[in-house]
């Protein structure tokens, strides 16, 4: 069946990952005509746990929102003219289902809730109804998301372990995904997958079905020529000398100029070539990202996507991610979501350093180039305060362990100084900013937030390095102990704004809790 249409030519998507946070209803209704005001088409809604679906009875966030009030929400957001796309998951990153008594049975592997078994009848059948009711809730939409990136434990059960033996883990997959693709075709809803496993799996990509876009999702990419480039047969950065023949025979082919220089985005050319509509996906908060602020560098990832947009043979559109699990703000990156209207409203473009008066303009209605220097030292992250060691249940001295085991403890320790240099220096800059823009900004407000909270992250995790090895200091932790309840806080009041009452404890136990315990252990000691 081909269902392609003329309205599937142009896509500016924006992500909403729902998976850490329950939002606010008002906040959201609130975000709908800013995203229409930059140019955004559609909204892909990553609604994990935080609608209540039949399809996930008793895995249900304690907020989540009723059917019916989403439905109002994607009815607002309709009226703005924005298209809702559902995003769900149906293979990996199923942990807020596969981690509740109903669904464990559907595990790949038995203790860890990450992926469903695509061997599993039940399961598939279960992932079917679950397409179903989602594609309802959104009112039958043009297309429906069906996840299917970093299936780490493919192959790990008896029955698929036995199906990969007889055939390999590309074919697995791929029935898998082609499956509940030609369901969601049959209800007249265009499937899309990220492309790692179809780029992962190059040998198996003709077995895909043709109706799916994959988005090829690249987080790394500047806007011209990398030093590396991510091979995902190995899930290694290389270089041009370091790179396979095979690859450059198959998918490589699209990878260097005539100067032998890495390409940007050039597995998306490769996968046009197979026969695959494409959407480039960059991303404004990933992995790297600290706590409270996403790095610079994002800036030129999402610019290089959006001129790859320039170049022929276009791709379909661009999906905007931003990964709630990083945890900082949307308001901080608001600058970066305005890079693909930035780029349409000045034509010709070399680096997102040509965007800065149109992003500050649009952000902040005034032109603050001075604000990109800010967010180059303020959102510069050390190894304590990086995102993904803050789902530990105590990340103190998880955080300081695995920095001693991989030797690099006392290196982290050593930059701190220039860095906490370079958060003071933005946030002098932020200050001076603020006396020029209208009272309220958000965008600002978040960012004065994310360089008070970064510096004090860099004090804590210095007393704490110093405890480790025995130099405890009880005056210098209860002054701590009092800045970091201060600080949390602040903090709460703001996330009051934008999220609902148990996400915002939830958020705020993560991001302070193991310090605020151990800062009070040390204060007494």
């Amino acid at each position: 069946m081909n269902i392609k249409s003329a309205s599937d030519n142009h896509v500016r998507g924006f992500h909403l990952d729902m998976k850490a946070a329950q939002y606010r209803a008002e906040y959201l209704k609130e975000l709908w005509p800013r995203l229409a005001r930059l140019g955004y088409t559609h909204i892909f809604f990553e609604i994990e746990d935080k609608v209540c679906l039949n399809a996930i009875r008793g895995a249900e966030w304690c907020e989540a929102f009723s059917k019916e009030e989403f439905s109002g929400l994607l009815e607002a957001a309709r009226s703005h003219g924005l298209v809702p796309v559902p995003l769900i998951q149906t293979l990996g990153h199923l942990d807020f289902l596969l981690s509740h008594t109903p669904y464990q049975a559907w595990r790949e592997v038995q203790n860890n809730a990450y992926m469903l078994c695509p061997s599993n009848p039940d399961a598939v059948r279960h992932m079917l109804r679950y397409i179903d009711e989602v594609g309802e809730l959104f009112g039958n939409p043009p297309f429906i998301h069906l996840g299917a990136d970093e299936t780490y434990y493919l192959g790990h059960c008896p029955k698929c372990r036995q199906r990969v033996k007889t055939s390999s883990k590309s074919a697995v997959f791929m029935e898998h995904l082609n499956k509940l693709a030609e369901h969601a075709l049959k209800r007249g809803w265009r499937p899309m997958a990220w492309a790692d496993h179809a780029l992962k799996y190059p040998e198996g990509i003709d077995r895909l079905n043709r109706e799916i876009i994959l988005l090829d999702w690249d987080y790394w990419t500047p806007e011209k020529h990398p030093q590396t480039l991510l091979y995902w047969k190995q899930g290694k950065h290389l270089s041009v000398d370091q790179l396979p023949t095979e690859f450059l025979t198959n998918e490589g082919r699209f990878a260097l100029d005539k100067e032998k220089r890495i390409r940007a985005w050039f597995y998306t050319d490769y996968l046009r070539e197979k026969g695959f509509d494409v959407i480039v996906a960059p991303a404004m908060r990933s992995g790297g990202d600290h706590v409270f602020a996403p790095r610079i560098e994002h800036l030129e990832n999402v610019t290089g996507a959006c001129l790859r947009l320039q170049r022929k043979p276009q791709p379909m559109g661009l999906l905007l991610t931003s990964w709630a699990v990083r945890l900082n703000h949307l308001e901080t990156q608001w600058p970066g979501f305005a890079i693909p209207q930035a780029v349409s409203d000045c034509g010709k473009v070399d680096t997102w350093r040509d965007l800065r008066e149109n992003m500050s303009r649009i952000v902040f209605g005034k032109n603050c180039p001075e604000f990109f220097d800010a967010w180059k030292k303020i959102g510069n992250a050390f190894s304590f305060a990086e995102s993904h060691w803050y789902y530990e249940s105590d990340a103190v001295p998880w955080i300081l362990e695995q920095l001693r085991k991989n030797d690099r403890l006392e290196n982290e320790i050593k930059k701190l100084p220039e860095l906490k240099s370079g958060y003071a220096r933005g946030q002098t800059v932020l200050k001076s900013m603020a006396r020029k823009i209208p009272s309220g900004n958000r965008c600002l407000h978040y960012w004065q937030m994310a360089a008070k909270a970064i510096s004090q992250k860099a004090d804590t995790f210095v007393l704490f390095a110093k405890a480790r090895k025995g130099k405890s200091d009880v005056k210098k932790a209860t002054s701590l102990l009092l800045a970091e309840e201060a600080l949390r806080d602040e903090y709460r009041s703001l996330l009051r704004e934008t999220c609902a009452p148990a996400s915002i404890e939830r958020e705020i136990a993560m991001i302070f809790g193991s310090s605020l315990r151990h800062l009070t252990m040390l204060s007494r000691s």
